[in-house]
């Protein structure tokens, strides 16, 4: 079986105003908060799908031991299938606005993903994906096996 790495990062990024605090995705995946995580090229996605559908891959999931893309990475979790939808999000002068799958997330819906992402409120959730547009996946984590 081959091995297919998704990591995470364990602190906000220097852009972020929280830049350097804990963002707590590994322990919120661990423990079944953070469900999802929303990545880009969906289209890459569906490839991954297929293979793990296949059961000739499977996801794993790491943090950065250190620095991010400068130190060696753990893994945390096993995931062997998932589910993706598609994922729209501007943040211009209409304001911060998510489509998933061509459906319109209000406020209440933004909040909920903001949650789901692992995030503590939805400002964080805003300030982590700050480009005017973005176009991607959220990527659902269904069959996950732990690796401690």
């Amino acid at each position: 079986m081959k091995t297919i790495v998704l990591s995470f990062s364990r602190q906000f990024p220097k852009y972020h105003p929280k830049a350097g605090k804990e963002t707590k995705f590994v322990e919120n995946i661990l423990e079944d908060i953070k469900l999802t995580t929303i990545r880009g090229n969906y289209n890459r996605w569906l490839d991954i799908a297929d293979k793990l559908d296949a059961g000739t891959h499977f996801l794993s999931l790491r943090y950065w031991s250190n620095k991010p893309y400068r130190s060696k990475q753990v893994e945390f979790e096993k995931v062997f299938k998932i589910d993706l939808k598609e994922v729209f999000i501007t943040n211009g002068i209409n304001g911060f606005q998510i489509t998933i799958n061509d459906e319109y997330l209000y406020y209440n819906d933004q909040v909920a993903l903001a949650k789901k992402e692992g995030f503590e409120e939805l400002e964080d959730f805003k300030n982590y994906f700050k480009e005017e547009s973005f176009s991607g996946v959220m990527i659902e984590f269904l069959k996950v096996t732990s690796v401690f």
